[in-house]
């Protein structure tokens, strides 16, 4: 109470008083802005067992490695994701009570069901080797369950779509690994589930590195 009383008696006039109040909040905002939102780790992505049948696969889901690692630790990256708001559809997730800052946490932790140490990385077991052609009728790129550490990627998709796209996938699929999920069935809020939403952010930013992406 007395810093307010200090504070109008060295104000002649309402004007003067607004005038700070301005450069206060300003102030306040350029603070909130410059200050990172969250102090995270180094982070690693490793190929911890990557499968396929040609070289020229297993280069580019290497490659597909390193650039999911540049993004993880881009700063722009980093503060859009802190600033992401993710939703659960799954009533009996216990992922579900986590705020944003706990999720990116979680996500920077590394720790998989099937390696739980907290090492900042991702350990990567990754399958290309089914299905060099798209079968008809199906949006399938892949396969699994939630007790199978590996992410079963069909070729065909490795082969032939655009590297950000296989990226997103397979940041989404790892996303699963540290234990977020989302609902099988899709629905209009699905895209908003940390998977989705993490993925699709991997990818947009992964463009950045696909210029020099050895």
């Amino acid at each position: 109470m007395m810093g307010y009383l200090i504070l109008i008696e060295l104000v002649e006039s309402r004007e003067n008083y607004m005038n700070i109040l301005t450069a206060l909040l300003v102030a306040s905002t350029l603070i909130s802005i410059t200050t990172p939102v969250q102090d995270l780790p180094i982070f690693h992505v490793k190929g911890a067992k990557l499968t396929a049948k040609y070289q020229d696969d297993k280069e580019k889901m290497t490659d597909a490695l390193r650039i999911f690692e540049k993004v993880m630790n881009d700063k722009m990256f980093q503060k859009k994701l802190s600033d992401t708001a993710f939703l659960f559809d799954l009533p009996e997730d216990p992922m579900r009570t986590l705020s944003s800052r706990q999720i990116v946490a979680t996500l920077f932790s590394g720790k998989e069901w099937y390696h739980t140490d907290a090492d900042n990385t991702a350990d990567i077991i990754w399958n290309c080797s089914k299905r060099k052609h798209k079968p008809p009728l199906t949006t399938a790129i892949g396969y699994g369950d939630e007790n199978d550490s590996t992410i079963n990627t069909y070729i065909f998709f490795v082969r032939h779509e655009k590297m950000e796209d296989i990226v997103n996938n397979l940041a989404h699929e790892w996303s699963h690994k540290v234990g977020f999920d989302h609902q099988k069935k899709k629905h209009p809020e699905r895209d908003k589930t940390v998977p989705y939403l993490f993925g699709d952010l991997v990818g947009e930013f992964s463009k950045k590195y696909l210029v020099d992406n050895r």
